[in-house]
């Protein structure tokens, strides 16, 4: 998680052409195929996300999706355990969390604040119909309404289990708060991080 420099932003975003060139003909490939109008990307890569909106004719507009850093590190910490990785460390994944954090900040600030919204994951958990209707107003989308349960109709696997003819409430994932009150240094130290 090695913090990057102005001028080591601007090689990656050089050595990213390729992938955006690619992106550039999935987008295409979608937009005539499908007639959408809209093309939500999810991806994480704060690289590619500013290189799309840098590099690409489309009107791209950047959700910031914030959630609590104590949140973000207890998942990676459960997906390193999973998946039996050697950084278990809640601290250092903190430390690196954080350097993602603030390099996430500095890019955000070479996206223009009309094409930018930020909000928070668990803003967007608990309210979930009054926080789309922000971004769907900031960006001049149109309106519509949330499903109370997601559809996994459709799809044959999420996350490698199949979930097929099934639905699920949206709800607020809150089991960080239970698992870290087994941590309550980290879990002080966490909220104070998380706040600067």
């Amino acid at each position: 998680h090695k913090y990057k420099s102005s001028e080591e932003l601007n090689t990656i975003l050089k050595q990213n052409e390729e992938i955006i060139k690619l992106i550039d003909n999935i987008y295409k490939s979608i937009f005539e195929g499908t007639k959408v109008n809209v093309i939500i990307d999810s991806s994480k890569n704060l690289f590619q996300g500013l290189s799309i909106y840098r590099k690409l004719n489309y009107k791209v507009k950047i959700i910031y999706l914030k959630r609590d850093i104590r949140a973000v590190v207890n998942s990676k910490v459960k997906w390193a355990k999973k998946f039996n990785d050697s950084n278990t460390n809640y601290y250092k994944i903190l430390y690196g969390t954080k350097l993602l954090n603030i390099q996430g900040k500095k890019y955000l600030k070479k996206i223009d604040t009309k094409d930018l919204i930020s909000i928070s994951y668990e803003q967007l958990a608990k309210e979930p119909q009054k926080t789309i209707d922000e971004i769907v107003s900031k960006f001049q989308l149109e309106q519509f309404k949330i499903p109370e349960y997601m559809d996994f109709s459709g799809r044959h696997t999420i996350g490698g289990t199949p979930r097929r003819f099934t639905r699920s409430k949206i709800v607020y994932d809150d089991k960080w708060h239970r698992d870290l009150k087994r941590k309550p240094i980290f879990n002080f130290i966490g909220k104070i991080i998380d706040s600067i």
